[in-house]
């Protein structure tokens, strides 16, 4: 028996990125299906470097805006585009440390650290475990006494082969079970309690709080997919800079030169953005 403390583990997260993804969430007029996606994604990326510590986060992804994003946020990113949850999660046990190891899915934006300490904690008594989903028939998180003791299942009933594989189903909290595929799932993660980014990224844009602050019309004239920052251009022709804070603050995924804009100006920089008219038929990629 072993009992590593919460900082001893090491959380990789599969997040699958684009346009594709979360294909079942349907999401109302003015909210973008692959910005919540996104979202949904960094709450459970935040949650786990809130638990854990950066250093011992690892995401794996075909997505190059996600890979940055972790990547910015203190995190490991491994661009890993050959499709197959199990098979990203193999590659990404590769890049493991060693010791004990979690496989976190990036779908459950109620998530808090207090949460997945808790159930990181029960599984340090254990070799192999696992924590099932709200249905109890997928699986949320996945444990190993160490990289190789791992048994990756995921798929349609991931639970019960999880554990036919020898994992241990393990209690944990509501908000870590509470994945999100459907608008049924979001709405009930929104009355336990969104992270910030689903919770912004799932509201209508006219219904935020920021959309009351005085903005002005822009365009996308540079953007660096890695480090967050670039540049646009107001409609008298200035150009203004933006950084790493107020790209991630958007919510947005990438930008490319040409795109429309709201910004807020303080001084000669871009504090906050957003995207003009998101919704289903705009594309945002």
């Amino acid at each position: 028996m072993f009992a590593p403390r919460s900082l001893d583990w090491t959380v990789i997260i599969p997040v699958r990125g684009g346009s594709g993804s979360k294909s079942r969430l349907e999401t109302p007029p003015g909210v973008s299906r692959e910005l919540v996606a996104t979202a949904i994604a960094r709450d459970s990326v935040v949650a786990a470097i809130d638990t854990v510590g950066a250093r011992h986060v690892l995401v794996i992804t075909a997505d190059p805006a996600v890979a940055g994003w972790a990547e910015r946020r203190g995190a490991t990113a491994v661009i890993e585009p050959r499709p197959g949850l199990n098979l990203a999660v193999g590659v990404a046990l590769n890049h493991s440390p060693g010791g004990p190891t979690a496989v976190l899915l990036g779908d459950v934006p109620a998530l808090r650290p207090e949460h997945l300490r808790a159930a990181l904690d029960t599984a340090s008594a254990l070799d192999r475990a696992f924590v099932p989903d709200r249905a109890g028939r997928g699986t949320v998180l996945l444990t190993g006494a160490a990289p190789a003791l791992l048994r990756p299942r995921f798929g349609p009933d991931s639970a019960a082969r999880h554990r036919a594989a020898g994992h241990r189903e393990i209690a944990a909290p509501a908000r870590l079970r509470l994945d999100v595929d459907t608008a049924a799932d979001l709405e009930l993660a929104r009355q336990v309690g969104l992270g910030r980014w689903t919770r912004r990224a799932s509201t209508p844009v006219d219904l935020r709080e920021d959309a009351r602050v005085p903005h002005v019309q822009a365009s996308v004239h540079s953007f660096d997919a890695r480090t967050g920052r670039g540049s646009v251009l107001l409609d008298d022709g200035v150009e203004l800079s933006f950084d790493a804070a107020a790209f991630d603050a958007s919510g947005l995924r990438t930008l490319n030169p040409g795109e429309r804009l709201r910004v807020v100006v303080e001084g000669d920089s871009v504090t906050s953005l957003w995207m003009t008219g998101v919704g289903e038929s705009h594309r945002v990629a």
